[in-house]
């Protein structure tokens, strides 16, 4: 009251005004000897109690406050989440305002995090993804599906208008790594590339990224070591400073992944910790993503490509020439033969050598193609070490040109006579 809508003084002043609200207040929850009764940012405001008959004490000192200084509750607003390891809440649990019953809920949303009560991230994230989605949707025809956009900006679009979205508050969450996050980009990728069935193992390595996690990991360690600079008195370091001797929550987190990644860091700074955990991730990935390849069944000769080549995807390539090349080294062009689709005949339709139209035929070995390879392989017939080295990275510009080709010159047979 008193001043005017939008006046730059109101937010000092309102905090001015409920300083001492904290000083009205029984309860609250012990933290390394602190007792943290009450979250306040802006006009948000959270109680926090450790027993039931605590928190309505609480509650009604509160109201006790707002009505002397003229405060309103939105009670349609204000809600009860209790943090537990059951599903089930006994039914004689319930608190109230002024007489008004309270509703006690399983989720909140609070300052944009969905809370659970059983301390879950799991909500918040599929919020996240649809929304994330919808971005990508939204900007579907004008970048998405525009050949004259390279790879690269359209990632950083990704990153600025989807991903961003899909990250918010993971300096809280992205210690661990979730699978609906990890999803995005892969929706992404297959929207942008269409390549078909293709297993995320491959989708990875095309794409020569690192996964998700890592950089909500980063984000996470980052945040950890802002807070742990704050002043003694400030509840983010106490309670940060309280995880890490409990060994708990995030901590016990940061214990398993080093153990699963085989990092020793007890004796480093926490700067040098986090990038030692990075790196060791980032390396682990990459093994397991290439033994993945090295035995898969289903893709033809993608197990014997060269690895340790950029893939496509990091070179500035149209998103047309990267989707057509991730096509030929995965054997996921449209020919006969594909592995990881049953046909009745996978044999050769454009020529008569009663050949399986496979990856090595159709660019390699089938003679109806062989001027086409002249032109651009400068050889007539390719063995299978030499296409290997195509597909690997050798010249994917000549691959593509080779494939335009030769796909509109199949087809052209195909339908004439077939």
């Amino acid at each position: 009251m008193g001043v005017k809508q939008g006046c730059l003084l109101s937010p000092l002043l309102f905090s001015l005004y409920i300083n001492d609200l904290p000083d009205a207040l029984p309860g609250g929850v012990n933290v390394a000897g602190v007792n943290i009764k009450v979250l306040l940012y802006a006009d948000d405001l959270v109680l926090l109690a450790d027993l039931p008959e605590m928190l309505q004490s609480m509650i009604d000192a509160f109201s006790t406050y707002c009505k002397t200084w003229s405060l309103t509750v939105n009670l349609l607003k204000s809600k009860i989440l209790v943090f537990r390891k059951g599903s089930r809440l006994s039914s004689n649990v319930n608190w109230s305002y002024d007489g008004e019953q309270i509703d006690i809920v399983n989720n909140y949303k609070y300052l944009g995090i969905t809370m659970q009560y059983n301390l879950s991230f799991n909500m918040q994230l599929k919020e996240k993804l649809a929304a994330s989605k919808m971005a990508i949707a939204s900007n579907w025809n004008s970048f998405v599906l525009n050949k004259r956009i390279s790879n690269d900006s359209k990632l950083k679009i990704f990153d600025a208008a989807s991903k961003s979205i899909m990250c918010y508050a993971a300096q809280v969450w992205g210690f661990k790594s979730y699978d609906d996050v990890e999803k995005l980009l892969r929706f992404f990728l297959k929207k942008m590339l269409k390549p078909p069935n293709t297993p995320n193992y491959m989708l990875n390595l095309e794409k020569g990224l690192h996964s998700m996690h890592v950089h909500t990991l980063r984000l996470h360690f980052s945040y950890i070591r802002k807070v742990l600079e704050l002043p003694e008195n400030r509840l983010p370091r106490i309670l940060a400073k309280e995880i890490i001797r409990q060994k708990c929550f995030w901590f016990e987190e940061w214990e398993e992944i080093c153990n699963k990644n085989q990092v020793a860091v007890t004796d480093l700074p926490l700067k040098a910790m986090h990038k030692v955990i990075i790196e060791s991730m980032i390396q682990n990935e990459s093994t397991n993503l290439k033994a993945d390849a090295r035995n898969g069944t289903f893709h033809d000769l993608y197990p014997l490509l060269d690895f340790n080549r950029p893939p496509p995807f990091r070179y500035k390539l149209s998103t047309n020439v990267t989707s057509l090349i991730i096509k030929a080294r995965g054997g996921l062009l449209n020919i006969n033969a594909r592995s990881f689709k049953d046909n009745t005949d996978g044999r050769c339709t454009v020529c008569n050598q009663d050949a399986t139209e496979n990856t090595l035929h159709f660019i390699g070995v089938c003679p109806v193609y062989s001027y086409i390879r002249k032109i651009y392989f400068k050889k007539a017939v390719l063995n299978e070490s030499e296409l290997i080295n195509i597909l690997s990275g050798e010249n994917f510009i000549d691959l593509y040109n080779y494939l335009i080709e030769a796909l509109k010159y199949r087809d052209m047979i195909i339908n004439e006579f077939f």
